[in-house]
């Protein structure tokens, strides 16, 4: 019997500082397209701002993997572009200060506004992967992508 369920590849790229970022998306999308994966309307998501990639991965979740959901076999994403890491002071004074990773989304990268935390890339990670039943793969093809997802010895493990 014939697997009928379909394959769905995300991309987001952010050019700003990266011009491989488009490179790595086309290759990423033609070997996978090999595969059975599709990018849908929707699901090519370059140089948005901050506010426009989070509604944009909201709906992509809510209107079109929630109610496919039973039809979907996995979902990979990939996120390629720039990201960096800024020193935050510590909650606590008589610590030193946090070194925080962030990916940057738009077209510039100067603007901490546009700057995404890895707790957001997480939380949507969280939602989708658990709208998906765990049939989600992510790449994050960045600058400190260590930074974006940690393992089970983190308070914030995606899972």
């Amino acid at each position: 019997m014939a697997n009928h369920k379909k394959r769905y590849l995300i991309l987001i790229e952010i050019t700003a500082w990266c011009p491989a970022a488009t490179q790595d998306c086309t290759l990423l999308k033609k070997t996978l397209a090999k595969l059975g994966f599709r990018v849908e309307e929707g699901m090519h998501l370059k140089d948005k701002s901050r506010e426009d990639l989070l509604h944009s991965l909201d709906q992509l979740t809510k209107t079109v993997f929630e109610p496919k959901k039973h039809e979907i076999e996995q979902v990979w994403a990939l996120w390629t572009g720039h990201a960096g890491k800024m020193t935050v002071p510590d909650p606590d004074p008589e610590k030193t200060p946090m070194e925080l990773p962030y990916l940057c989304t738009g077209p510039q990268l100067d603007k901490p506004k546009d700057f995404l935390l890895p707790i957001e890339v997480r939380q949507w990670l969280h939602t989708l992967g658990s709208v998906l039943g765990g049939r989600l793969l992510f790449i994050c093809d960045t600058c400190y992508a260590g930074g974006v997802t940690r393992g089970p010895e983190s308070p914030n493990h995606v899972e």
